[in-house]
């Protein structure tokens, strides 16, 4: 029975953790690869800003739609009650 492994034993690396560094270097590599300019960077921050605005906007649009149809539905079924409008309040 043998209490102490050999050295080769002890120093070896398994496979899964070759693995795992070797996929550490290469997920680096590709970062590294795709880094950015400041400038680019910016561009596409603002595009992407610019697409989002749109998409709220629309969203925004469509809601309003829905309410004043909503709205003139109400009147018409209500014909006592009136439109008011708040301004600054």
């Amino acid at each position: 029975m043998n209490l102490f492994p050999s050295p080769s034993a002890i120093t070896r690396p398994s496979h899964s953790i070759i693995r795992f560094l070797l996929s550490i270097l290469l997920i680096g590599s590709f970062s590294w690869v795709n880094a950015q300019t400041d400038k680019a960077r910016f561009e596409m921050t603002k595009n992407l800003n610019q697409e989002k605005l749109t998409t709220l906007r629309k969203q925004f649009e469509t809601n309003h739609k829905k309410d004043e149809a909503a709205i003139t539905q109400y009147l018409k079924r209500n014909p006592k009650a009136k439109r008011t409008f708040v301004k600054n309040g």
